[in-house]
């Protein structure tokens, strides 16, 4: 089997993580300000001298903080614990150094800034069911037990309606404009307020972004694109939804011979059973935008919109080239292991996945999903999960907080997230260099649509998840069934938030 590891790499770019790590240590503790040095770990082909990569790192991001102690004050972080995101990594603070590479990285951050702005973490990690009740229970008691929750996204609709949260907009110190709040703030705003909202303090996000993975060995074999004649592909903008379900049908075949579509057979594609948000999402489309005043409008009912479901779903009803875990397998039985046996050229899930197959026997490549066609200017990656952070309304010296969150999230950005991109994930994980291009590509356009991840107004996001899973392919019904209660519920929403402060 040929390995796609280029083992030189390896050791320069560890090397130039571990120089990236110290500059940011003596930068931070020597620094009276909040600037900071380096933003991702830097490309090194040609030589391995420390002075090469120094002389490579991009342009700092600098939080423009300034510097003033918390006075001990002690941050309280209520997280969701383990087992509720086992598939993901969720924590955000470590006890010490154990060796493993984003651990460090996160106990290397959190002690740097607590110790330039005089805190201590704590963290305190409840099953993901429990968060509202917790928070809801103590916000009503009058207590100030928490000064920052993080549950799932799908429950901060109703913390955040609830009056639980403070408006992030309305804090001394944060800037939701810095690179290191992304697009979330944006999209999860109303009306100009967003009480909640994830940074690079935050790898979940990151984690529960929907990808493509390839199996080079069943393309080797039956002398379809190699895996550098695809990202060839992608880089070039061409990689859209004709040539992936042309792949997809040159790839199946009945492997036992026994006339039945079975998990014995080969595919060309190995589904999620919530692949078809994925899939509408890579085109562009989403089920909520905003308008000018930065309202949430459902804007699935278009005629784009209805072309795109339709012609997904012609590709997934069709048992001969599709397989989807959860649906036509059950999912905890036999998951991955369709596309690790190489009995699936592609596979779609989510980045956190990448660390799952590391063990499997056949390289296989990452790639973002397919455009619709080449009138598509950009790749689009949905977010499927995530946690996400906000302030409760109870919690004591809120500037404060916000100070050591914007602190925590730059310091992250320089950090954290070059460890988990460019060590963790791609070195450790990826089997080839074009990977690098690749992650950039799927998490430079990521889609936080609210309805899907947050709000579910209409019920409207379920059940276009159940309609979609039955294989109908009516969109038009659905949409005469649920829009006005849609329309009504982000109404109500918005409501909501005018009276909150």
């Amino acid at each position: 089997m040929k390995c796609g590891v280029n083992f030189m790499r390896i050791y320069k770019k560890i090397f130039a993580a571990v120089i990236l790590i110290l500059s940011v240590i003596l930068i931070s503790c020597s620094s009276g300000g909040g600037s900071q040095q380096s933003g991702e770990v830097p490309e090194n082909e040609t030589g391995g001298d420390t002075a090469e990569i120094i002389e490579e790192q991009p342009e700092a991001y600098d939080a423009h903080l300034p510097d003033i102690s918390l006075e001990g004050m002690e941050l309280r972080f209520l997280n969701v614990d383990e087992e509720s995101f086992w598939w993901s990594i969720a924590e955000i603070d470590a006890e010490s150094e154990t060796g493993d590479i984003i651990n460090d990285a996160i106990y290397t951050r959190n002690r740097i800034v607590e110790e330039k702005y005089d805190f201590n973490i704590r963290e305190i990690r409840i099953p993901s069911w429990n968060i509202t009740s917790t928070l809801r229970n103590s916000v009503s008691a009058g207590g100030d037990d928490y000064d920052v929750v993080i549950p799932f996204s799908y429950d901060m609709g109703a913390i955040a309606s609830g009056g639980l949260l403070l408006d992030l907009n309305a804090l001394q110190h944060i800037n939701l404009d810095n690179a290191w709040w992304g697009k979330s703030a944006d999209s999860f705003s109303v009306s100009g307020k967003t009480y909640f909202a994830v940074s690079d303090f935050l790898l979940t996000d990151k984690e529960n972004v929907s990808i493509m993975m390839y199996n080079k060995n069943i393309s080797a074999d039956l002398g379809l694109l190699s895996d550098n004649e695809l990202y060839a592909l992608v880089d070039s903008g061409g990689w859209t939804h004709d040539i992936f379900n042309k792949m997809i049908s040159d790839a199946s075949a009945d492997l036992n011979g026994n006339g039945v579509r079975d998990v014995d057979d080969r595919y060309g594609l190995l589904a999620i059973d919530w692949g078809y948000s994925a899939l509408v999402a890579s085109t562009g489309e989403r089920l909520t935008s905003k308008d000018s005043s930065d309202m949430p409008v459902f804007t699935a009912n278009n005629q784009r919109f209805i072309n795109v479901y339709e012609s997904i779903m012609d590709l997934m009803n069709n048992r001969d080239y599709v397989i989807r875990s959860g649906i036509d397998f059950n999912h905890h039985d036999l998951w991955g292991e369709v596309f690790t046996g190489d009995r699936a050229l592609f596979c779609q899930e989510v980045l956190s996945c990448v660390r799952l197959f590391s063990d499997m026997r056949s390289d296989f490549a990452v790639i973002p999903l397919p455009k619709l066609d080449n009138a598509q200017s950009e790749y689009y990656s949905l977010c499927v999960w995530a946690s996400c952070m906000g302030i409760p309304v109870t919690a004591p010296k809120p500037d404060n907080i916000a100070l050591a969150l914007e602190a925590l999230s730059s310091l992250s950005r320089q950090q954290v997230m070059p460890v988990y991109y460019e060590v963790a994930i791609a070195l450790k994980y990826l089997r080839d260099d074009m990977s690098f291009k690749m992650l950039d590509i799927i998490l430079g356009n990521v889609i936080y649509d609210p309805m899907r991840m947050i709000y579910n107004w209409g019920n409207f996001n379920s059940q276009f998840e159940s309609f979609a899973i039955a294989g109908n392919t009516n969109i038009v019904s659905l949409f005469e069934r649920h829009e006005e209660r849609v329309h009504a519920e982000i109404q109500r929403t918005v409501d909501v938030f005018a009276d909150l402060p």
